[in-house]
């Protein structure tokens, strides 16, 4: 009964830990905008600047207050609202970035550790057998 109950005790801990950990180290989480709120904040002038993702049409950026936003925008059709970011004098900048490297070999790499786990149990496998 006791050893249930320190188990219980150190998996809430360790749940709480890792709560606490993500709000310390998670950055400030950027306020999810509509396209139509998003050009309204443009028109007013409250828009510091703008990060266009290519790829998927996320924009991303600082508000004048400091605090982040993030919308998804039209994917091929920057020139909507990019003539009217560079005439309220919002900085813009464009990206490119995807998933990266790490989300392609991702899944090759877990496909040959487990290659090598199998290939490792099964030598384990045939020396014990030899044993015997």
């Amino acid at each position: 009964m006791k050893v249930a109950r320190d188990i219980i005790i150190y998996i809430v801990l360790a749940i709480v830990a890792i709560a606490v950990a993500t709000k310390l180290f998670n950055p400030q989480e950027p306020k999810n905008l509509s396209f139509y709120k998003f050009v309204e904040l443009v028109e007013a002038e409250k828009v510091k600047d703008a990060v266009i993702n290519n790829n998927d049409g996320m924009i991303r950026g600082h508000l004048n207050d400091g605090s982040k936003y993030s919308i998804n925008g039209p994917v091929d059709h920057p020139e909507l609202y990019y003539n009217l970011l560079k005439e309220k004098g919002v900085k813009v900048s464009f990206s490119n970035s995807g998933n990266g490297w790490w989300a392609l070999i991702l899944p090759n790499l877990g496909f040959f550790i487990l290659i090598l786990v199998f290939w490792f149990f099964i030598i384990n496998q045939m020396q014990n057998s030899g044993n015997k």
